[in-house]
């Protein structure tokens, strides 16, 4: 899990093979840490997919992929296979899924 990149950061972002293909980025400067090349090789999740996607093709670009559910619903369901981007557009619930990745990588 990556859990924190810096603010503002510029062409750094990781790329496929940078991580763990069983990572999970969550949000921590807006579209900071996951473009879209990593973001294609995983699922990405919103905490409101709605809004996300009236931001996505402005903030992040054309073809960034789509958000394929909720941040929530991972809180409730099991966590897909491979690589998690999460793109919570709130950071409270970018903290209780950070917290929950956490628990679940240490088999609380």
């Amino acid at each position: 899990m990556i859990s924190a990149l810096p603010i503002g950061l510029s062409d750094a972002a990781p790329h496929p093979g940078d991580v763990a293909a069983d990572a999970t980025l969550p949000p921590i400067d807006y579209a900071s840490v996951a473009g879209a090349e990593i973001s294609r090789t995983g699922t990405v999740v919103a905490d409101d997919v709605e809004q996300f996607e009236s931001l996505r093709p402005l903030k992040h670009g054309k073809d960034y992929p789509r958000a394929t559910g909720s941040t929530g619903d991972l809180l409730r369901e099991d966590r897909p296979c491979g690589l998690v981007v999460a793109q919570n557009l709130g950071s409270g619930l970018g903290d209780v899924v950070l917290a929950d990745a956490v628990a679940r990588a240490a088999g609380a």
